[in-house]
């Protein structure tokens, strides 16, 4: 199987994942984008999440307005402009935001109930995921999952279905 192909296979049980989620343990919420500015600039499991499933906003209780924010996707935008962080950071486009890591280099679409953000350090047409506290993450769809996965862990008995353990039942 090439990897684009595995890539659609991943996205497409991620899409089966969140709707099973959906009205049951989260409020979930997709918007797909048909194209995306600079989508030449990010990883290809990104840009195939964003058409086929799309933007999310995903609340920790099946009614939208109750509990928290799971997590808020927006298009992305450069770290120093995001509007994800709602006035922060407050930074200048050459300013250093971690160590070797400059504002305008960050590509944001992403953030939390804790308002960490989520993104990319693009540099010369190569990228690395961006996380303000973690950088352990390999791809987009495995910080997708993960993340989510967290948040299931506050439900516990309740029987969500990890994605793990969501695509064991799909077998």
């Amino acid at each position: 199987m090439e990897e684009s192909d595995e890539i659609h296979n991943t996205v497409a049980l991620i899409k089966d994942w969140l709707n099973y989620l959906s009205g049951r343990y989260f409020s979930i919420e997709f918007q797909p984008q048909a194209s995306v500015d600079n989508i030449s600039e990010f990883p290809k499991d990104f840009k195939i999440f964003l058409k086929e499933v799309g933007l999310l906003y995903i609340g920790s209780v099946p009614e939208r307005g109750s509990g928290y924010q799971v997590l808020i996707m927006d298009l992305p935008e450069p770290y120093h402009e995001t509007e994800l962080g709602y006035g922060y950071p407050q930074t200048k486009p050459d300013e250093e935001v971690a160590p070797n890591m400059l504002a305008k280099d960050i590509w944001v679409f992403a953030r939390d109930v804790d308002f960490m953000l989520y993104g990319y350090l693009i540099r010369g047409g190569n990228y690395s995921f961006f996380c303000e506290n973690e950088y352990g993450y390999g791809s987009f769809t495995e910080f997708l999952i993960e993340h989510i996965n967290l948040h299931l862990g506050h439900l516990s008995g309740t029987g969500a279905l990890s994605f793990q353990d969501f695509v064991k039942t799909k077998a």
